[in-house]
């Protein structure tokens, strides 16, 4: 599945991290649980595919670590994230990446790209 998003800043990292309870209560019944990547809060949408080996640290190709708790990694607008989420208060649990043009998201087997980020999370899980 290959999705196309709008430039601009985004929080990469596990979803769960940067939603509080509502909003990603919200998101997992849109998504079925994320069983559909895309979801939509307040206009706008946000991806996230699941990783190979569920929870735990995976790194992409620049050695950034992304910690999971979700199953999950994706792109979230930075415009989304809630002010009362984990990520507010601890932000090393993802990173925030500017993506000056559109950018492709697509997931293939464990292996997630997001523009120019490639996490392969079946190459070790650092749980």
């Amino acid at each position: 599945m290959d999705i196309r998003m709008p430039p601009g800043q985004y929080y990469v990292g596990d979803p769960c991290y940067v939603f509080n309870r509502k909003h990603w209560d919200e998101l997992g019944a849109q998504t079925n649980w994320f069983d559909r990547s895309v979801g939509e809060l307040n206009g706008q949408k946000m991806i996230a595919f699941g990783t190979a080996y569920g929870d735990g640290l995976y790194s992409d190709q620049n050695g950034r670590m992304y910690p999971v708790d979700a199953g999950l990694i994706g792109v979230v607008p930075v415009e989304l994230i809630d002010d009362d989420c984990t990520f507010s208060h601890s932000p090393d649990c993802g990173h925030l990446i500017d993506f000056p043009q559109e950018f492709h998201c697509w997931e293939m087997e464990g292996n997630l790209k997001f523009g120019v980020i490639c996490i392969d999370t079946r190459k070790g899980n650092e749980e």
